[in-house]
């Protein structure tokens, strides 16, 4: 396993600096559970995160690639000075925001991309 990761890490390493022509910010190749053969894949893009999968099966590598934007909106501005999001943003390597519109306020949706839903979001009211 070991030996795997290390291998398809340099291989989706190598793809991404072949296509976009730089080193991502930082990248992320890890397991699925029950799937030996594929890996999740998180790229650092700089203004955006890319998620993908890598498999040995596959004669490309990465497939099904997903962006997502890094916000910069002021209601996730505001969201992460809240001590809670603070906290959280000082372990997570991926952080996401998402940003919901409600009437006279934002939801502000925040979670790690390495783990999701799966570890738990949290969510604040940002008034307008």
């Amino acid at each position: 396993m070991f030996v795997s990761a290390r291998a398809s890490r340099q291989i989706v390493l190598h793809e991404w600096v072949a296509e976009h022509g730089t080193v991502p910010a930082s990248l992320m190749v890890g397991p699925l559970p029950v799937t030996p053969l594929s890996r999740v894949v998180i790229v650092d893009a700089g203004n955006h995160y890319e998620t993908s999968r890598f498999s040995w099966l596959s004669p490309h590598g990465l497939s099904g690639a997903e962006r997502w934007p890094k916000r910069t909106d002021r209601a996730v501005q505001i969201a992460r000075e809240v001590p809670a999001i603070r906290a959280l943003l000082s372990w997570s390597r991926f952080p996401y925001f998402d940003l919901e519109r409600e009437g006279s306020a934002d939801r502000v949706t925040f979670t790690d991309l390495r783990f999701g839903r799966l570890v738990g979001e949290t969510t604040l009211i940002v008034p307008h």
